[in-house]
């Protein structure tokens, strides 16, 4: 099986997100735990963390930093929370949450809210509907993983990746549309911000 292993200066970190069947929580439970770097836990991932916390196992996670993406129906099934009560505290939950399982937590949605183990919590003004289109969360996933493969700490990696996501959606909404842009259009106006910041 291949894993995606992302790799920079010397750092790993380990991205999971879609399923691999039905022995999945046991797989996300091997990498996981065995893994030295940090992980990115996202979609599936996320599914199979809840099943084996709802079975009454403790969160598997690396030797290094978590984060986790939720949006709030995956929040749901990671707490035993209702959706309902997950939006109606987004900032409280996602601190709470973040301090109990020792992990940056990612909620996703209006105002994605990123919150770190130590209390630091930050509501994310970027963004627009138009990301609530399958594939945006992979690449969500995918820039948040690339940030802590280059060396910022998971608070940090995980609250940049969010905004730059966000922004450059924003940027693609203002080119195509909310419903016309598709989560490829986030790459080019990715592209235009870092090189209008000399990135």
């Amino acid at each position: 099986m291949k894993l995606p292993l992302s790799r920079a200066s010397g750092r790993s970190v380990l991205v999971r997100m879609h399923t691999a069947g039905n022995g999945w929580p046991t797989l996300v439970k091997k990498l996981l735990t065995g893994f030295s770097g940090s992980a990115v836990l996202d979609a599936d991932g996320l599914n199979a963390a809840a099943s084996l916390m709802n079975g009454g196992e403790e969160l598997p996670r690396p030797a290094k930093e978590l984060i986790l993406t939720p949006h709030p129906g995956e929040m749901s099934r990671l707490t035993g929370l209702s959706v309902e009560a997950v939006q109606a505290d987004r900032e409280g939950i996602a601190r709470r949450y973040a301090a109990q399982w020792n992990a940056v937590v990612v909620l996703k949605g209006a105002r994605t809210v990123v919150a770190g183990p130590d209390g630091r919590v930050c509501v994310n003004p970027t963004g627009n509907p138009g990301l609530a289109r399958g594939g945006s969360g992979d690449v969500l996933a995918g820039m948040t993983s690339a940030l802590l493969a280059c060396g910022l700490p998971a608070y940090d990696a995980a609250a940049c990746a969010v905004w730059l996501h966000g922004a450059a959606a924003d940027r693609a909404a203002a080119r195509r549309g909310e419903y016309g842009m598709l989560p490829q259009d986030i790459f080019p106006q990715l592209g235009r911000m870092f090189a209008e910041n000399d990135r």
